[in-house]
């Protein structure tokens, strides 16, 4: 029994050692290679300053601010992940989730012209209060939008709508109560006609790194978006669910908590 307890401590002990390997050489490639860039394009304006054209000089400098731009995402999604698997503290309260929805909306606006995409809000015109953390709600809804519209064919769809869901009030407890939680839930979805997922990723998409390989698109990215989304649902006690057809689209939504005074 323990010749089997060892085998099977040292049997994980190597798949941890491996998951930290491949985090750390996954890590280090997506770090290296926005400061790659970056540096090449900095070290050719100040070599060649003289030699290069006024749109030569802009190309260059809006490839260094797209590549700083996407070595802070990167970052930035690394301290938002590593704050959520420390259990650092967020302070959840109720707010109004409306202004948030149309702000995220208003920053893919260039993508969603560019690549001339109909999207679409359906919801109802006062929502209630959800019950949420503000970055953390703001989180999911740019990692979510974002990558639907980056997923997305030209000229095809993506929306999100809103709508409300009952709770079995057998299982509703007392501390939902006493929050003044509703009976309810609202329900939000994200929808694309984008490239879609086969089933067999459906689970490792949430994994950190994860980029699901495909033959339409090379899409680049940190790999970290959805594992972060899962873990700050998990945080609102909810969970994460999806819906795809390959090449057809995909469809995620979750379910949070909402004030009893609102319908």
């Amino acid at each position: 029994m323990l010749y089997m307890n060892l085998n099977s401590l040292k049997k994980q002990h190597k798949n941890i050692s491996e998951v930290k390997d491949t985090f750390i050489s996954n890590i280090s490639h997506e770090l290296k290679t926005p400061l790659f860039n970056i540096k090449s394009f900095i070290e050719t304006l100040y070599e060649f300053y003289d030699t290069l054209d006024y749109h030569e000089h802009l190309e260059f400098l809006k490839i260094i601010i797209k590549e700083t731009n996407r070595l802070n995402r990167l970052i930035n999604d690394l301290l938002d992940l590593s704050s959520l698997e420390t259990k650092k503290i967020y302070i959840f309260s109720f707010i109004n989730i409306n202004d948030i929805i149309y702000e995220i909306i208003n920053l893919n606006y260039i993508v969603i012209r560019k690549k001339k995409i109909t999207f679409f809000l359906e919801k109802f015109k006062n929502l209630p209060l959800v019950y949420t953390n503000y970055d953390l709600f703001v989180q999911i809804l740019i990692n979510l939008i974002s990558n639907s519209l980056k997923f997305t064919f030209n000229k095809g769809n993506v929306g999100v709508r809103i709508y409300l869901i009952e709770i079995d009030t057998s299982i509703t407890n007392k501390i939902w109560k006493e929050k003044n939680i509703y009976n309810k839930q609202i329900r939000i979805e994200i929808s694309d006609s984008g490239i879609g997922i086969t089933k067999n990723n459906y689970n490792y998409i949430f994994e950190k790194f994860i980029k699901i390989e495909n033959k339409i698109h090379n899409i680049k990215g940190t790999g970290l978006g959805l594992a972060l989304v899962k873990n700050i649902i998990k945080n609102h006690d909810s969970e994460i669910f999806l819906h795809s057809e390959y090449i057809i689209g995909t469809t995620f939504w979750f379910d949070f908590k909402i004030h009893n005074q609102q319908s």
